[in-house]
């Protein structure tokens, strides 16, 4: 049964909501893992051979009407492997090692404004400002931004005190492992610029393969040598031992499952699936949505408070992507009803041709 034509307009938009909602807890729920002890690089080879077991089904069904894979295509999706999985994930995984599951979705707001600037020299992405849609692209962009800025930087007033609640575990998961440094930031930032490449990438590749479960086991598969060389080498250099590879029935093995079944196998052909509907700047957008979904999660279960520059900086971000995606919308609509216009030209001129 086909879906309304409203949920069709915007179920692009609800998908990435619960994607970004998704990758907030993976946040918190990483950093419990690493400040456990497991290797970094241990915990993204385990996730990533949960993850293809997770997606197996999915492209096997796939398989079925799969368009072929040349070596163009091959070569795209490694690039997207390299830059999406192994680069993206690595950089971010090791940042956030240093850095706090906040400061990491701060620094990871820079996202979108990359994305833009890349889909637009690659001419993946029109903006014309002159008309509506344009304008409130723009202006949304900018207040988003202006969001992030606040809700990372300004806190204001006290709001709200702490929660009723609190989960003792989770918080003390959270608040040890290595003191917070600059490398923190750096490498988180260095993970965004990874994750840019591979949308604009992701977005060329979908206009002549789109296959987004095939294209996220392959990414998958293909890290995971590529993870497995730089485990290696890393604790070698660092003499760690065979522990720290170790899983067992801990908060270690939640986080392998939690981000191979959810984060790499649902949340990854997600994105890819939005961005073939939107477009990679579209998708982009959300990622600011992190940052107030950790902020919620520290207020409710950690004992944080809430202040005022949070909550101003969440209601930019908001009303910043309602502008966007609504601008974006307008432009879609435009692109389709010229379509449809020039669909009744030429079927006209071939009847009159015939005639």
């Amino acid at each position: 049964m086909a879906l309304p034509a409203v949920l069709t307009e915007w179920m692009p938009c609800i998908m990435i909501w619960l994607v970004e909602i998704v990758f907030g807890w993976n946040h918190i729920i990483n950093k419990m893992a690493l400040n456990s002890g497991i290797d970094p690089f241990a915990m993204l080879i385990y996730r990533q051979i949960a993850a293809a077991v997770v997606l197996s089904p999915a492209v096997y069904r796939e398989w079925q009407t799969l368009p072929p894979i040349t070596r163009p295509v091959l070569f795209q999706i490694f690039l997207c492997s390299l830059l999406g999985a192994t680069l993206n994930q690595g950089f971010f995984i090791v940042g956030l090692i240093y850095s706090t599951p906040t400061i990491a979705s701060a620094v990871a707001n820079l996202f979108p404004g990359m994305t833009f600037v890349a889909a637009r020299l690659f001419g993946l992405e029109t903006m014309n400002i002159w008309t509506r849609s344009g304008q409130a692209k723009v202006v949304g962009t900018v207040i988003c931004l202006c969001g992030t800025m606040v809700m990372s930087f300004y806190h204001g007033p006290l709001l709200l005190f702490e929660s009723d609640l609190y989960w003792n575990e989770l918080a003390e998961g959270v608040k040890g492992g290595q003191k917070a440094t600059i490398l923190g930031p750096v490498l988180v930032f260095l993970s965004c610029a990874s994750c840019a490449g591979w949308f604009v990438i992701q977005d060329r590749l979908n206009r002549t393969f789109f296959a987004p479960y095939t294209t996220t086991f392959l990414m998958t598969v293909m890290s995971i040598p590529q993870f497995g060389v730089i485990g290696v080498v890393e604790s070698l250099v660092t003499h760690k031992s065979v522990g720290h590879w170790a899983l067992g029935f801990n908060v270690r093995l939640l986080a392998v499952l939690y981000s191979g079944i959810l984060v790499s196998g649902f949340g990854f052909p997600v994105t890819t699936w939005c961005i073939q509907r939107r477009g990679s700047p579209y998708v982009a957008m959300f990622s600011p949505l992190v940052l107030i979904i950790v902020a919620i999660i520290g207020w409710f279960l950690l004992h944080e408070s809430i202040h005022v520059g949070p909550l101003l900086g969440a209601t930019l971000i908001i009303v910043g992507l309602y502008m966007f995606v609504w601008g974006k919308n307008q432009e879609i609509g435009r692109q389709e009803n010229a379509a449809v216009d020039n669909q009744i030209v030429n079927g006209d001129g071939a009847q009159v041709a015939q005639a």
